[in-house]
C-alpha cells in the first residue's frame, strides 16, 4: 500500500528533479506514458526486491500508480502530451475533477469508501469470515499510514509552489504598471524552486518584460518557447504575433513571421472574445514602418 501511494507521485518526483537539470518546462516528459514506462521498470525491480514479491506483481503496482497520476493530470489540466516524444498531440479536456482540499476529498475520500464497503460486503455475502472484514479495515488504515507519510513532502512542495505563484503574480502587476525591471526581478524568484504550476508562463512573462526593455534579440526565444510549452494559451500566441509585428524588423520580414500566426489564431481561437481586437492590433502593428513603436 505504501508503494501504491509513493509510486503515484513518480510523475511529480522526476519532474521536480529535472528541474534541476534541465530549463524549460519538464512536465510534459515526467507525464507521459513513455517515461511511465522508462521508470516503472527499475523502481519494479527494486519493489521486487525489497517486498520478495513476483516482478510482474511489482511492475503491475508501479505502472498502474503512475498511469493513474498520468490520468487524473490529464483530467485536471489541460495541455498534456501523453504521447511526448513520439506525438506532440495534446491532450485537452477541459477540467473534468472538482478544485479545492474539500471537494477532492470529498470525491476520492468516497470513492475508497466505496471500494472499502463494497469489499467487506461481499465477503459478507460469500460467507467471509469477521478477520476477513477486519483485514479490509486494516488495509484501509496502512493507506492512511502511507499516505501520511509521503504526503507532509507534498504539502510542503505545494507551499513554497504557492509562493512561487504569489510571485509571478506580482511580476504580471509589475508589468501592468509599466515596471518591466521588477517585473524580472520577480520572475527570478519565482523561477526557482519548486516554480510555478504553468513554467510557459514565466518564460511568457519575461519576454514580455525584456520586449517592454528594448530587448528583442532575448524576448523572441522565449515567446517561442512559451508558444512550445503551452500551444493551448490563446494569449501566447497572440503575444508572439504582436511582438514580430511591433518589431523593429523591416516590413516584409515582419508579414512574413506574423501570417502564419494569424492563420493558427483564426484556425484555433477564432471564438475568443479578444481575437478581433487582437487581430485589429497586430494588422495596425504591421501597417507601421520603421522601429518598434
Amino acid at each position: 500500500m505504501g508503494a501504491i501511494v509513493a509510486c503515484a507521485y513518480l510523475p511529480d518526483i522526476v519532474s521536480q528533479v529535472l528541474r534541476f537539470l534541465v530549463v524549460g518546462d519538464p512536465r510534459q516528459p515526467a507525464h507521459s506514458l513513455a517515461l511511465a514506462a522508462l521508470v516503472s521498470l527499475p523502481v519494479a525491480w527494486a519493489l521486487s526486491s525489497l517486498t520478495r514479491s513476483r516482478f510482474s506483481r511489482a511492475l503491475g503496482v508501479v505502472f498502474a500508480s503512475v498511469l493513474l497520476h498520468d490520468l487524473l493530470d490529464v483530467l485536471e489540466w489541460p495541455g498534456r502530451m501523453p504521447l511526448w516524444p513520439f506525438s506532440a498531440w495534446t491532450a485537452d479536456f477541459g477540467s473534468v475533477l472538482p478544485r479545492g482540499v474539500l471537494m477532492e476529498t470529498l470525491l476520492f475520500g468516497g470513492i475508497a469508501l466505496a471500494v472499502v464497503v463494497t469489499r467487506a460486503r461481499h465477503l459478507c455475502a460469500t460467507g467471509g469470515t469477521p478477520q476477513a472484514v477486519l483485514g479490509i479495515g486494516r488495509m484501509l488504515v496502512l493507506a492512511f499510514v502511507a499516505a501520511i507519510a509521503v504526503l507532509p513532502v507534498a504539502l510542503y512542495t505545494q507551499r513554497c509552489r504557492n509562493v512561487r505563484e504569489r510571485q509571478a503574480l506580482q511580476a504580471t502587476r509589475y508589468l501592468h504598471a509599466g515596471d518591466p525591471a521588477r517585473a524580472l526581478y520577480a520572475l527570478d524568484e519565482a523561477k526557482r524552486w519548486p516554480g510555478v504550476a504553468r513554467p510557459a508562463r514565466l518564460d511568457h512573462l519575461r519576454a514580455e518584460a525584456l520586449s517592454l526593455l528594448g530587448r528583442e534579440a532575448e524576448a523572441e526565444p522565449l515567446y517561442l518557447r512559451a508558444r512550445e510549452g503551452d500551444p493551448t494559451s490563446f494569449w501566447f500566441l497572440a503575444d508572439l504575433a504582436q511582438f514580430y509585428a511591433a518589431s523593429s524588423r523591416p516590413a516584409g520580414e515582419r508579414r512574413r513571421l506574423v501570417e502564419p500566426l494569424l492563420c493558427q489564431l483564426a484556425a484555433e481561437f477564432s471564438s475568443h472574445p479578444r481575437y478581433a481586437e487582437v487581430v485589429e492590433r497586430i494588422e495596425r502593428h504591421l501597417g507601421q514602418v520603421g522601429a518598434r513603436p
